[in-house]
């Protein structure tokens, strides 16, 4: 038997009703970030971190004892995938 065909239209009644429960809801709140996010959040951390002489390879060690696993070249390479902006302004505020 075939089943039966799909309906092409909503109950207006339906509609209202997701209408308040979507108004209803709170804001969304991401419980993950991709690896390039959370080293974009971590960047001022960073930056901390090579201005008190730490190496690229530690930072990257220091990461991945914490779960953030990551190579030396892969951290350096998120990190210059930061917007100029971003990060100009991050590295403004260690360089002082």
């Amino acid at each position: 038997m075939k089943d039966p065909p799909k309906k092409k239209t909503v109950a207006l009644e339906l509609v209202t009703k997701l209408q308040q429960q979507v108004g209803e809801m709170p804001p969304y709140e991401p419980t993950h970030v991709s690896k390039q996010k959370a080293i974009a959040m971590m960047a001022p951390a960073i930056a901390a971190m090579r201005a008190k002489k730490y190496p690229w390879k530690a930072i990257a060690a220091r990461l991945t004892e914490n779960g953030v696993e990551v190579s030396v070249a892969a951290l350096r390479t998120y990190l210059r995938r930061i917007p100029a902006a971003v990060h100009d302004k991050k590295r403004n505020k260690t360089s002082r």
